[in-house]
């Protein structure tokens, strides 16, 4: 029986391994070490209850990898339980592969003259070895390389304990046949197939985490330019109010000095004059610069909705940094839009997504630099259209949009990131993209479309012959034309 102690100590180290690259744990290479002799003594525990409860060997090797961890760090009986159950399952995975590839060997004891108890201790070992070699070359895959971060943070995982407890379950059937049962081998190729579902489940969720993260990191970028923005409102009002109390006060010591003044000296006259002269014309400038900073952000309407309207001003600054008009114009009562599906952090967020989309794409117009927002109803659906005269979606923009990361202007500062964290979001509310190539408004080009038709639809309306080839790569494009 010590190639089952064998086999047990080396599922229990990669189960350890497993669990520190799972939560991408920093521990040092001592600590390594004493869970090697630790795990050795578990596997004593293990290897007893093989000999007198084998239909319980994987329950028992669960609580001893629990125990293991839990000793070893300070985590929640929850994450400690749910990364067991996933260390556990891809241990066996690591280990069923190792077996495949050196089951070849087994008939080594009829070409050589080593006896077979001998030789099996010698393939474990090496079965061993290789599942050491396997388990670490899982973490060489660049997308699977931070483990899963994903269950530190509250977020389900219900599908991945599913799977991770049917791989247990379906390997405690090893225990119960033997080696020469033909549903052995069947067993093993289930094992291997549910795992090879895990890595889906997982690299699907890693991707789900990184667009939530995207997502709030955006939406913290927009609060913070939000809060400059308004702080800097604040500064400039304080600079004004003084401004306006300080100029006229000046104004009136010089006409009161010219009225007094008494004396025959005509230089001290003419100087006075000229300064009297210059701060009526400084403060006919101050009038002029304080009224345009204080219209402009009056230029666009309000919604009553007071993170969109800051979000609205502050890409209305934005984009006459870049000498684009953006104009605004309400045809419904934004506030309806708002349900349980489709939050105000939703709408702030894709707004500003699009619009941010627009100024990149306008400012590289040579023609009229004009955006046009426009909140309305149609066919009883909300909708919010977006307009812009910037440069048309490139192919691999459309083709790739929702999917992965893909932007026309990567060079001039898109990321692909808006669009993903749009589509996620449109998920969520069941609400349509619609891209509308064929318009014939001056001097717009194209026009994005918000809908809350409740149809999650990614529609476009173009002529162009290298977005209706599109169709051939992505079959979720619905063309209107």
């Amino acid at each position: 029986m010590i190639e089952s102690f064998i086999k047990y100590i080396f599922i229990l180290l990669i189960t350890f391994y497993f669990f520190v690259r799972l939560l991408n744990i920093k521990i040092s290479f001592s600590k390594y070490v004493f869970n090697i002799f630790f795990s050795v003594f578990l596997c004593s525990i293990v290897y007893v209850a093989r000999i007198y409860v084998p239909h319980i060997t994987i329950l028992i090797l669960l609580i001893t990898s629990c125990i293991q961890t839990s000793l070893a760090f300070n985590m929640s009986i929850k994450t400690t339980l749910i990364t067991s159950i996933f260390s556990l399952g891809l241990s066996y995975f690591t280990y069923a592969i190792s077996t495949i590839l050196v089951a070849p060997f087994s008939t080594l004891s009829v070409l050589t003259k080593i006896p077979i108890n001998i030789l099996y201790i010698i393939l474990y070992v090496i079965a061993g070895i290789l599942q050491c070699f396997i388990a670490v070359a899982i973490f060489r895959i660049r997308k699977l390389q931070k483990g899963m971060p994903f269950l530190l943070q509250k977020v389900p995982v219900h599908i991945g304990i599913f799977i991770g407890c049917f791989i247990l379950v379906i390997t405690t059937l090893l225990t119960i046949l033997q080696k020469n049962a033909s549903l052995y081998s069947f067993v093993i190729i289930i094992c291997i197939t549910a795992t090879f579902i895990l890595f889906i489940w997982w690299r699907k969720q890693l991707s789900i985490t990184y667009i939530n993260k995207a997502h709030k990191n955006e939406v913290k970028r927009i609060q913070s330019e939000l809060e400059a923005l308004r702080q800097d409102n604040e500064r400039l009002g304080a600079i004004i109010h003084k401004d306006n109390k300080l100029i006229p006060a000046m104004i009136m010591s010089v006409q009161h000095a010219l009225s007094s003044y008494c004396s025959s000296d005509e230089i001290a006259d003419i100087e006075l004059t000229k300064l009297l002269t210059e701060l009526e014309k400084l403060s006919v400038q101050r009038s002029i610069l304080t009224s345009k900073q204080l219209e402009s952000p009056c230029s666009i309407p309000l919604s009553n909705i007071t993170r969109l309207d800051m979000m609205l001003k502050f890409m209305y600054k934005k984009a006459d940094e870049f000498h684009i008009n953006l104009t605004v114009d309400f045809h419904s009562e934004v506030c309806n839009m708002l349900t349980k599906f489709f939050t105000e952090d939703s709408l702030v967020t894709i707004l500003a997504d699009l619009i941010d989309n627009a100024i990149i794409a306008t400012k590289l117009s040579f023609d009229q630099k004009e955006i046009y927002i426009d909140f309305t109803k149609e066919n009883d659906n909300y909708r919010i259209d977006v307009y812009d005269s910037g440069i048309p979606f490139e192919p691999y923009t459309i083709q790739n949009a929702g999917i992965k990361k893909a932007s026309t202007h990567l060079d001039t500062g898109g990321s692909g990131i808006g669009l993903m964290t749009i589509f996620t979001l449109l998920r969520e509310c069941g609400g349509s993209f619609v891209i509308d190539e064929i318009i014939k408004i001056k001097p717009y080009r194209k026009k994005v479309s918000i809908v809350l038709d409740s149809l999650s639809q990614f529609r476009v309306n173009s002529y162009r012959a290298e977005i209706l080839n599109t169709a051939k790569s992505n079959p979720n494009i619905i063309f209107n034309s």
